[in-house]
């Protein structure tokens, strides 16, 4: 037997498609003041589409609200049997490019070795977005989104990094510092001043051939997601009037739209790490030991308030009623709605039911109190027992 729930028809295509393209550039100068000079660039399409095509039943005809302007709508009516087709397309475009400044150069036994560079990165999508091919078919409270809408982000970067190494009698001294500064532009954002500064230090000593011990801190500053930065629009709807006559239904709908709220005295978060590491070897046979904390300021948590909005219920009048083929309308923005049978009579308004009060929920994004997180790691690797060609590794950590 059959399937009753199972249609035919339904399907799903996907596309998947890439382009990458590089260019690298190293120019060998060895002059007293330069190594070389390093230039690289990218470019990455990335071309993605998925179409559904599926089938949609319902026992009775239901609403479906699509409207992208604040104000008084009346809903669509969906029919009780038909097929949606819902497409995503995204045509993603990322762009790099950068130079860096290499140094290498001797001190007597002190080598060093000197970074430095710019770099930009954009990121975008040209896609058509999210949309249904009929779109009085869409899903109740759907609301199509091109991806175009949303501007390039654009990440520009200096960087320099110094790493020297030295002998101290018999062992071996290395030392790395770094510091990089960031800046990200999103045209029509409100949060206007994005930059970031991150430093960072790492040590490791090498006593002989046996043991060295190690170590490290940095500051990373973390920037909000590109939708916090450019928050999306997004759509609050609330029933105020429905109407049952013959065997139509209508229902009127008031949409708010509304976006994540900007934050002026939102704070970028900083996490700060430290660590500090033991290690030693023994022929074949090595054990580690790292001690690390981590300080995490300013992380980011979605914050809540609820501002009061009041709307009134509308019904019909007492002792009206609405035929088959009834006309409505409505006031977009008073809420108001007109009922007549036929082009010969006059409009008949709806009586208002109540005065209603609600909260709308408006999201935010804040900073929460810091976090802090310490622990140990061991590792132990042994030798390899030849025979079997088989090694082993032991791990363990703790954290508080």
């Amino acid at each position: 037997k059959d399937d009753p729930d199972a249609f035919s028809g339904e399907y799903t295509k996907v596309r998947d498609n890439s382009l990458r393209g590089n260019a690298a550039l190293t120019w060998l100068l060895n002059k007293p003041w330069i190594t070389n000079l390093k230039f690289n660039a990218t470019v990455n399409f990335s071309d993605n589409l998925s179409w559904t095509h599926s089938y949609n039943d319902y026992a009775s005809s239901k609403p479906a609200v699509h409207s992208q302007e604040q104000g008084y709508y009346l809903a669509q009516q969906l029919p009780l049997q038909w097929f949606a087709d819902y497409i995503v397309d995204s045509k993603e475009l990322d762009f790099s490019a950068d130079v860096k400044y290499e140094w290498t150069r001797k001190f007597g036994t002190l080598d060093s070795k000197f970074k430095a560079g710019l770099q930009w990165k954009a990121n975008g999508n040209v896609g058509e977005g999210e949309y249904y091919l009929e779109p009085d078919l869409a899903a109740d409270g759907f609301r199509p989104r091109s991806f175009r809408q949303y501007p390039f982000m654009h990440n520009f970067s200096v960087f320099a990094e110094e790493r020297v190494k030295l002998p101290v009698g018999t062992s071996s001294l290395e030392v790395s510092a770094g510091l990089r500064f960031e800046n990200v532009q999103i045209p029509g954002s409100e949060y206007r001043h994005n930059n970031s500064i991150s430093p960072r230090l790492n040590a490791r000593w090498d006593f002989g051939k046996h043991w060295a011990i190690r170590g490290g801190w940095g500051i990373t500053e973390k920037m909000p997601s590109f939708f916090i930065l450019y928050p999306q629009q997004e759509y609050w709807d609330k029933e105020t009037f429905q109407l049952s006559y013959g065997s139509n239904s209508a229902y009127v709908y008031y949409t708010l739209p509304y976006k994540m709220q900007y934050n002026p005295e939102l704070r970028w978060q900083r996490n700060s790490n430290s660590e500090l590491g033991v290690e030693m070897t023994a022929g074949d046979f090595s054990v580690s030991l790292v001690g690390f904390y981590n300080l995490t300021r300013l992380p980011y948590k979605i914050g809540y308030d609820y501002t009061p909005f009041t709307y009134t219920q509308w019904q019909k009048p007492e002792g009206f009623s609405a035929g088959e083929n009834a006309a409505i309308t409505v006031d977009n923005r008073t809420g108001e709605v007109f009922v007549r049978n036929s082009e010969d009579e006059l409009w008949t308004p709806m009586v208002a039911k109540v005065q209603d009060k609600t909260f709308v929920k408006n999201t935010m994004q804040k900073n929460g109190e810091p976090m802090r997180r310490a622990g140990a790691e061991l590792t132990v690797d042994f030798p390899e027992i030849k025979p079997l060609r088989t090694s082993f590794r032991v791990d363990a950590s703790y954290t508080w």
